[in-house]
C-alpha cells in the first residue's frame, strides 16, 4: 500500500460505490484517513457528477433508524423499470428523536423533533452516512426553519435557518430548477407549486402549479418531492421504508406525465 502513489489510490477508491467505501475506511486507520481526507471527497463528488445518481434518505416506520440510498439517476428517456440501490443504515439514540431537514453533496441535515411545546431551543446535527460520522450545530430557536447547501466557489456547506412565522407550514423542497432556486410546495398527493427566483435582487419570484394523476401513487404511503434531475424531472418518493422493493416516481413537469420505478435494495 505505501509503494502505490496517493493519486492512483483516490483514483482507484473513486471508482467504487459509496457502500464500498464505507466499508473500506473499517479496513485500517490509514484507509480511513484516505477516504475521509479533503482531497479525496472532492474528487468523489466530482465523479459523481458526471454520472449523475440519487442520493436520498428514508426513515424506518416505528423507529428511529435512517437508510440512506444510491442508485444510478433515470429519465425520460430511458425505459428500465428497476434498478439496485445502495443501502447504509444510521440509528439514533431512540430518546432523540429526529427529522430530516436537508440534503447537499453526500451530507444531510437533521433536526432533533422537540418532545414538549415548552422547549425554547433545539439541535441539528450534520450527518455523513459514507463514513458514518456525525456533528452538531449550535442551537436555534424552536420552530425555526433550516436547510442545507454546498457552496461549490468556495466549497463550503452552509446551514440556513429562518425564524419566520408562517401562517401556515406546507412541506417544501429547496432544488435547482433549470438552474435557477426553486421552492416545491407539496400540498397533496395531487396538487404540487413550484416557485422559481427569477431576479434574486428584485425578489422576483416566478408561480407554476401543477396537478398529478393521484392513481399513480395508489400503494404507496406519504410521498415528497426529494430532488429535480438535469432534464427538469422532479423525483418523488415515499418517506418511510416499511418494505422492499420501494417504488420511485418520476414528475415531467412539461408533459404532466409521471414513472414509476421499482428499486431493489442491494
Amino acid at each position: 500500500m505505501n509503494s502505490i502513489p496517493l493519486e492512483l489510490l483516490h483514483e482507484i477508491f473513486s471508482r467504487l460505490p459509496v457502500k464500498s467505501i464505507a466499508r473500506c475506511r473499517c479496513v485500517s486507520e490509514q484507509w480511513r484517513s484516505i477516504l475521509c481526507s479533503a482531497e479525496f471527497t472532492e474528487l468523489f463528488l466530482t465523479k459523481s457528477s458526471t454520472r449523475p445518481s440519487l442520493f436520498f434518505v428514508m426513515r424506518r416506520s416505528r423507529n428511529n433508524e435512517f437508510l440512506f440510498f444510491s442508485f444510478p439517476q433515470l429519465d425520460s428517456t430511458e425505459d428500465d423499470k428497476s434498478s439496485v440501490a445502495a443501502c447504509v443504515q444510521f440509528e439514533f439514540w431512540k430518546d432523540f428523536p429526529v427529522e430530516l431537514c436537508g440534503y447537499a453533496s453526500g451530507l444531510f441535515l437533521l433536526r432533533r423533533v422537540p418532545i414538549s411545546k415548552e422547549e425554547k431551543y433545539t439541535e441539528h446535527l450534520i450527518c455523513n452516512p459514507s463514513t458514518g460520522q456525525y456533528e452538531f450545530l449550535p442551537t436555534v430557536k424552536t420552530g425555526c426553519v433550516s436547510s442545507l447547501g454546498f457552496d461549490p466557489i468556495d466549497k463550503v456547506f452552509k446551514v440556513v435557518s429562518s425564524n419566520a412565522r408562517l401562517p401556515r407550514v406546507y412541506t417544501t423542497t429547496f432544488v435547482n430548477y433549470k438552474g435557477k432556486l426553486g421552492v416545491i410546495r407539496w400540498t397533496c398527493r395531487e396538487s404540487m407549486t413550484i416557485w422559481v427566483l427569477e431576479d434574486a435582487e428584485k425578489n422576483d419570484w416566478s408561480e407554476h402549479r401543477f396537478t398529478l394523476p393521484g392513481d399513480i401513487f395508489s400503494g404507496t404511503g406519504s410521498v415528497n418531492a426529494v430532488r429535480v434531475t438535469a432534464t427538469g424531472e422532479i423525483v418523488l418518493m415515499e418517506n418511510y421504508y416499511q418494505s422492499k422493493p420501494f417504488n420511485v416516481f418520476y414528475f415531467h413537469p412539461e408533459r404532466n406525465t409521471v414513472k414509476r420505478h421499482e428499486v431493489q435494495v442491494g
